[in-house]
């Protein structure tokens, strides 16, 4: 037992009266829940010091629905190195109970005090963190979430309160509400949960990586601190980008599972754009809405869209290569130029209408038509405005529907039933 230990075990409280858990002694409280309390705990037989979470049988059902969880998260807990290790799961005549590795000690004063390092107490601590770091912390974490997803599991309440740090190495831990994958979820911490109020492991690590980012509140998503505009920093943009993308507000623009989002981290974390078909100054997403049955030739290069039909035909595809939004940080309301080249494909005959949107709805008609020979190979540059508000980061949709005209495109934006593919983003600055 290290000189830590001793005093933490000397100078603490009795163990609690009444609760008595095989093989450890239970110093005092470290953390409390709504159906549970953590304890600091001592191992009998190695002295070595473990976090214990108790529950009351009283609440049965949910507390046997947080150890049904728990017991299944214990099989893929030592799968991955950042994910908090569970030790043990038992049962005793008046408590059920579950051992877990014990993060590092945030009391530095006071050695005979024991307080867990979070990633919540970390930033605290440290209120600045250069994006790489930032990007770094969730490559780690989304890598780990990505084990639990392979295992059938997803967590359901992601937040910094509930990354723990071992060894300063994040842990995802806090499992109460792990659950099956395939169980629809509305539990968790509503800051972290989508706009329709699901748990998404992969949008809450979206807005983690925004509180690392900007250090404020995951309730003033999108919103940026206006200090941030005093750096003109290529990798904060560029990660700011990786937000964007995971926390987009249509689920089917975001990272299509928690390995893209590791994926498009690492690739952040070796200098590269994030995602690989965007530049560090892009966002948005790439729209496509079609009524009828299309049809045409292969095309061998890759695409942004590849609609494809229930019978397997491809009838609509759109790709858009070397996009440009600038400038990167512009005024609220005031005037952005995006450009980019495309391919449009669709069977001869048929209009369609391309255009920009962002989550405020229709921002530009760029093409309505019926392109020669169903193949459209063209440019865009179009000027249009930022949207009125200060300090934040949003996303830019080029949108094509197989409508008539542009209120048709405006409608199909408004009713958010068009498909679309994320690009890149763009910064209102203070006023």
């Amino acid at each position: 037992m290290n000189p830590l230990e001793n005093r933490l075990v000397k100078n603490a409280a009795a163990q609690p009266p009444g609760i008595v858990i095989p093989n450890y002694d239970l110093i005092f409280i470290i953390g409390q829940g709504a159906f549970g309390r953590v304890y600091l705990a001592r191992e009998h037989l190695t002295d070595a010091l473990r976090a214990v979470k108790v529950l009351s049988k009283q609440d049965d059902f949910l507390v046997r629905r947080e150890l049904t969880g728990v017991r299944k998260y214990q099989c893929a807990s030592n799968q991955h190195p950042n994910v908090i290790n569970v030790l043990t799961v038992g049962e005793t005549s008046d408590v059920f109970y579950y051992v877990m590795e014990i993060a590092d000690n945030n009391n530095h004063t006071d050695n005979s005090g024991y307080e867990p390092v979070t990633l919540a107490t970390w930033m605290a601590r440290n209120p600045h963190s250069h994006p790489r770091q930032a990007v770094q912390i969730i490559a780690k974490l989304a890598a780990a979430v990505a084990q639990l997803h392979s295992d059938g599991l997803t967590h359901n309440d992601l937040k910094p309160e509930n990354i723990m740090i071992v060894k300063g190495e994040p842990k995802i831990g806090d499992v109460g509400l792990i659950a099956m994958r395939d169980e629809p979820q509305r539990i968790g911490t509503p800051a972290y949960m989508t706009p329709d109020g699901r748990a998404d492991d992969v949008f809450a690590l979206g807005v983690i990586l925004y509180e690392l980012l900007t250090r404020s509140p995951a309730g003033d998503f999108p919103r940026i601190p206006p200090e941030l505009f005093q750096k003109k920093s290529r990798a904060l943009r560029s990660a700011l980008g990786l937000v964007n993308r995971a926390c987009h507000p249509d689920s089917r623009h975001r990272f299509s599972d928690a390995a893209a989002l590791a994926d498009a981290a690492r690739e952040f974390e070796r200098g590269q754009a994030a995602p690989k078909r965007s530049a560090w100054w892009l966002a948005g997403a790439a729209v496509i809405l079609l009524s009828a049955s299309l049809l045409f030739s292969r095309e061998p290069d890759a695409w942004n869209i590849n609609r494809i039909q229930p019978g397997g035909d491809v009838y609509t595809r759109l790709r858009i290569s070397n996009a440009r939004i600038e400038p990167a940080v512009v005024p609220p309301g005031g005037e952005v130029i995006v450009s980019f080249d495309y391919v449009l494909q669709t069977t001869p005959g048929h209009r369609i209408v391309l255009g920009l949107a962002t989550r405020w709805g229709h921002h530009a008609t760029i093409y309505a038509g019926t392109p020669p020979n169903g193949l459209l190979k063209s440019s865009a540059r179009v000027v249009t405005k930022a949207p009125d508000v200060p300090e934040v980061s949003y996303y830019i949709n080029a949108a094509v529907a197989h409508v008539l005209d542009e209120a048709a495109l405006k409608a199909s934006i408004e009713k958010n039933d068009a498909e679309q593919c994320w690009i890149g983003h763009a910064i209102t600055g203070p006023r």
